[in-house]
């Protein structure tokens, strides 16, 4: 069985990818300066799913622009799976795919759980280790899809 090679899939993915580079960039910054409880509540941000930019001072700029662009991220998943649900052959690509989506949230709840519980000495660990697991799946899906894609390699010898 020969993978297609599918252009525009191949370059969202890339994008995707190159987001979740951005969202640990983003977490790096938080955990630098030391943000991780500027923002008390989650999953709103000062009672707010948007707030005002006024109320964002110090590290709260670093630690709500975490939750935008990993909120980000959860959106271009979802669409990433739709996309390769409705045109990729591949049975097991498909369910990563959709695996991905969960991971996201997944890393969504541990980062609030993290907020929450006041950085109980666990949740940050485990919410750092498995951001290393949703990049990898993100790598992942972004290499199944090119030209001579590994997948294709193996297959076709």
């Amino acid at each position: 069985m020969k993978a297609r090679y599918q252009p525009g899939l191949h370059r969202f993915a890339v994008f995707v990818f190159a987001w979740t580079i951005l969202l640990f960039v983003a977490g790096a910054l938080v955990t630098s300066n030391d943000a991780a409880l500027s923002v008390t509540d989650w999953p709103t941000s000062h009672g707010r799913l948007v707030p005002h930019l006024d109320q964002l001072q110090g590290g709260d700029r670093f630690e709500f622009s975490h939750r935008a662009i990993a909120g980000g991220l959860g959106i271009l998943l979802i669409i990433e799976a739709v996309w390769i649900w409705l045109k990729e052959d591949r049975r097991w690509l498909r369910w990563f795919a959709v695996a991905a989506v969960g991971g996201v949230v997944a890393q969504a709840v541990l980062g609030g759980q993290v907020v929450i519980r006041l950085l109980h000495y666990w949740l940050p660990v485990l919410h750092a280790c498995f951001a290393q697991i949703m990049f990898a799946a993100t790598n992942h899906v972004r290499g199944n899809f090119g030209n001579g894609s590994v997948y294709e390699q193996v297959v076709d010898g």
